[in-house]
């Protein structure tokens, strides 16, 4: 028996398709797209809904660093223009690595 014998196939049986295997490969890959875009779509919504739950807490943080900022800002005025409790407390800001933004005198 040669080697082209031993994979031939009998007179009349049809040669397997390869349809079928494809045809389950393709399923198996759209079913784990679709399994991939659900996920996605569902953290997506998490993260807008915690966004949202965040904002108001956001908001109050950035007004509180205005107030922060400005409330420094007159500090270090006060301090360049001599105010001596003002120059302490700049100087103990700058010792904690804390800069304030003076008007420039």
């Amino acid at each position: 028996m040669s080697d082209d014998n031993l994979y031939s196939y009998p007179p009349g049986l049809a040669r397997p398709s390869r349809d079928l295997p494809l045809a389950i490969l393709a399923a198996a890959v759209c079913v784990g797209l679709a399994v991939e875009t659900v996920q996605l779509l569902d953290e997506r919504e998490r993260l807008v809904a915690l966004r949202e739950v965040q904002g108001p807490q956001v908001q109050q943080a950035v007004r509180f660093r205005e107030q922060l900022e400005a409330l420094g800002s007159e500090t270090a005025r006060l301090a360049d223009d001599g105010d001596a409790a003002a120059k302490k407390i700049v100087e103990a800001m700058r010792q904690q690595g804390v800069t304030l933004k003076g008007t420039g005198k």
